[in-house]
């Protein structure tokens, strides 16, 4: 059973990779993503910390998630470690 989207608080994991012994636990759908979303509300794009993403690659996930799914997208290393997140303004707004 998928939570009410309509709750505050989102629990998810770092991605949506469905481990095999719980996979029949999740609804059916035409991605792991979309799978992933029959049972939670959100989820973490970790993948963002490591390499920059195409626009179009963020709206074909939100395209394969239901509405009220919400995605947290991890700031990149570069400025989360390299600048320590200080004079990082550009990096920000280009991320």
């Amino acid at each position: 059973m998928r939570p009410d989207a309509s709750s505050s608080c989102r629990i998810g994991t770092a991605g949506w990779t469905i481990p095999a012994p719980v996979s029949d636990q999740f609804g059916p759908g035409a991605s792991h993503l979309a799978r992933y979303a029959t049972r939670f509300l959100g989820a973490e794009i970790n993948s963002s910390f490591y390499k920059a993403h195409r626009r179009s690659t963020y709206e074909r996930w939100a395209a394969a998630s239901p509405p009220g799914f919400l995605f947290a997208v991890k700031i990149p290393r570069a400025i989360s470690h390299d600048q320590r997140l200080v004079a990082c303004d550009v990096m920000l707004d280009v991320f």
